[in-house]
Order: C-alpha cells, then structure tokens, then sequence
C-alpha cells in the first residue's frame, strides 16, 4: 500500500529518522557548526532514494554522486533546524498530534490503522512523527525569514491581473521540471560567465538525449536536485515572471533555453501540459448526505442505508429533513445539507464530476468518494464573475508565494554560507 500523504517524500527525504534501520555511530560524515551528520544518515537517506528510484524505474548516478548530494541535502537540513532553535521555534506536542492526525485521516484511517501501514512501509512511528516535527518546524521557520518578510505593490498586483487576462496559457496546467546552475551573492563576472557556460553546456548536454533527471541529481543546485528536478503540476501565472514569460510558450517535452535570475540560471523541462478550457466557469449551488465509511467498516452497509435515504426522498419526504437526521457532514446537515456556491476544483473529482452532469432538481444516484458515500442534488447553476475583491486577493497570493519561493532559495544560500562546515568523509 502507498501511503498518500503529500509531504511523504520529502519527510523521508530530509531526516535521518525516515527509515526504520538502526542507527549506528559509524563515523563522522561531517560537522556543522555544533553539531554532527553520521554516516549513518547518509546510508539512511541514500537506501530510500534507491527505493524511490526502483519504484519510478529510474536510474540513480554513480553512489558517490549521490551520496555527496545526500549529504549537501543533509547539512542544509541541519543549519535549518539550527537556526529554528536559535529563534525559539518549537512544535508543541498539541500541535504535532493534531498533524499525525491530519495524516492518518487523509490515508483514510484512525491513529492505530496508520501506524500499522507506517510499520508495512518499513517507517517506525516514532521516527515519523519526528519527521513531521521537523517538516512543521522548517515551515514555520520560512514562514516567519521568508514569507512574513514579502510584499506587492499595487502597480505589480495591476500588471499581473491584467497579463493573466490577456493570456490563454495563464491557466494552464504545466508539470514541469527545474535544474538550478546558482550563482553566488556578489559573484563577479568571471563567476557568472563560468556558471552561464555550465547552464549552455548541460542544455546541450540535454538536446542532445541526456536524461533530465539524471543531470538534476547530479548537477542541480535547486531544492528538487535529488527528486530528478520535479517541481509538478504549476499554473505559469503561480510561478515568477521570469519564468511564467517564457513558459506560456512551451510545449510538452520543450525545454528552455537559460532563464537568469537572482538565485543563477535555470532550464525548465515540459514533462505534460494540460490546456486550460476556454469555455466561461460556472458556479454550483447544490445539497447532499454524506454518509462516512470509517477504517475496517463495511462500504455495502453505507451504501444500503443511503439508497433508503434516496427511496425516502422520492416517496416526498423533504430532501433538508433527511439531511438533519442522516447526513454525517457537520458543515452542512444543520443547512438540510445545502452547500456554498463552489466550481471546477473546489470539490473532489467524484463530486465535481456527477454535479456536473445532473441536471437541476434531479436526485442523484448514491456514489462514493474519500470522504465517503454521497446523495446529491444540484439546485442552481450560474456563471462565475470574479469578484474584483477576491481577484485582487488571489493575485496578491499568487505573486507573494512566487516570490517568497525565490527569496527562500536566496535566503538558504546565506544560511548555508554562514555555518561553519568541516566534511570529513560522505562515502
């Protein structure tokens, strides 16, 4: 079973504790300010990227490569979680359950069920949840350096509107991938005409059938270097202008040519592209039951006790009545399960999917989703008109989270600069 919980991969990626092996003093791989990496941790760390690997059916480069990569990965890790606790940041215990909660009911299961699936994937508990402390801490370290530290003017708020407006690419839907050549704070030009070489050499290296993934683990600076550059699914209008400019132009399989920014210079690589649909969005207005299928319990019983729900409703019982008295959706069964307006994913696909083809004040048939057994109703359709209001939100949220990302990038650097670092050996 494949747990599905989206912070996963990099969880395990980033901490020693990720896998269940026991952790041995094996040797020093190296010092960071005052405090140490194991070799131990690089096995760890190095075991599950072969594992990655196997099951994406790729091929990882040489073990030294990797486990030099590793261990940059590591150290940046560690100067992280150092100045988090120069700063008073800590994850209360409260906080921490409320996560591994979270987690487990977005798999599907309680706490015991999950723990269980953790021990399947070879994953103590306790290493675990010492991931995800340590993944809330990161975030919340970046949330009070980085993102808090972030503004937009109006001018760009205006400048952005607009462009994405003009643009039918602004809402497509790329998965991409990035390799970062980086160049240093005040480089002089000799630097950045060496690091310009680099980035010409590997896009040719890449024209002409390299792998990308191969050259991102091996020769990235960025943040996605050991997941083969995977960056995912990205609407251009999220992503910085420099960047969104030049993709709205690419195609599935394009790749860039050297895009320059303050971080150095990067190549981006189409792996699919979904075109975003020009007809006008609607909006839904719509009731249901929701009837929950917990861990271990038996779907059919669900489902049984809904289709009576829906004979219930047509013999002329009143559809909010039933709600109150079946629906198992706190937010909704004191409304007689009605919900707000919402439009094209602002629900699960299941749901999105049969509103969309029920006609109004037609009763739907049960069917299920993650979140369990449903029985709907569409009453009203309409078509969206963005309130200017929440345009302007959106956009602002939009262009602080692109920019927060490469603030982030910049602002790691001069973490990592600034710590004292002694390699002693990562092979």
């Amino acid at each position: 079973m494949k747990l599905k919980h989206t912070l996963m991969a990099a969880l395990l990626l980033g901490s020693s504790a990720a896998m269940a092996a026991d952790v041995k003093l094996d040797g020093i791989a190296a010092v960071v300010n005052n405090d140490i990496i194991l070799q131990s941790e690089i096995d760890n760390e190095y075991r599950f990227v072969q594992r990655q690997a196997a099951e994406a059916g790729q091929q990882l480069p040489a073990q030294t490569v990797m486990r030099q990569r590793i261990l940059d990965k590591l150290i940046l890790t560690k100067v992280q979680m150092q100045e988090a606790q120069k700063r008073g940041i800590r994850i209360d215990d409260e906080t921490l359950n409320r996560a591994v909660t979270s987690i487990a009911r977005n798999n599907g299961m309680d706490l015991p069920a999950f723990r269980q699936a953790l021990q399947r994937e070879g994953i103590e508990y306790t290493a675990f949840r010492n991931n995800i402390r340590e993944e809330l801490t990161l975030s919340r370290l970046r949330g009070q350096q980085v993102d808090a530290k972030v503004t937009v003017s109006e001018r760009e708020l205006d400048d952005f509107i607009a462009r994405n407006k003009s643009s039918a690419r602004a809402n497509a839907d790329f998965y991409l991938r990035h390799l970062l050549v980086a160049v240093p704070e005040g480089a002089g030009p000799e630097q950045i005409n060496a690091a310009e070489q680099r980035i010409n050499a590997l896009r040719a290296q890449l024209l002409a059938g390299a792998d990308f993934a191969d050259l991102a683990r091996t020769e990235s600076d960025g943040n996605e270097a050991l997941q083969g550059g995977v960056v995912g699914w990205r609407k251009a209008r999220e992503l910085p202008d420099a960047f969104a400019s030049v993709i709205m132009r690419m195609n599935k399989g394009d790749i860039s040519q050297p895009i320059r920014s303050g971080n150095g210079f990067h190549l981006i690589k189409v792996d699919d592209l979904r075109e975003a649909e020009d007809t006008a969005q609607t909006e839904t207005r719509a009731r249901h039951i929701l009837l929950r299928v917990e861990p271990g319990q038996d779907p059919t019983a669900a489902q049984q006790k809904m289709l009576a729900a829906r004979q219930r409703i047509l013999a002329g019982e009143d559809f909010a009545r039933v709600a109150a008295e079946v629906s198992e959706d706190p937010g909704s069964k004191s409304r007689g399960g009605e919900l707000p307006w919402f439009r094209s994913g602002e629900m699960v696909p299941q749901f999105e999917e049969v509103a969309a083809q029920l006609p109004v004040g037609t009763l739907s048939q049960p069917f299920r989703s993650n979140f369990g057994w449903h029985l709907l109703e569409v009453l009203e359709r309409r078509d969206y008109v963005a309130d200017p209001t929440a345009e302007r939100n959106e956009a602002e949220a939009l262009l602080k989270k692109a920019r927060a990302d490469q603030e982030f990038e910049l602002w790691l650097r001069r973490l990592r600069a600034d710590a004292y670092v002694e390699i002693r050996d990562a092979s």
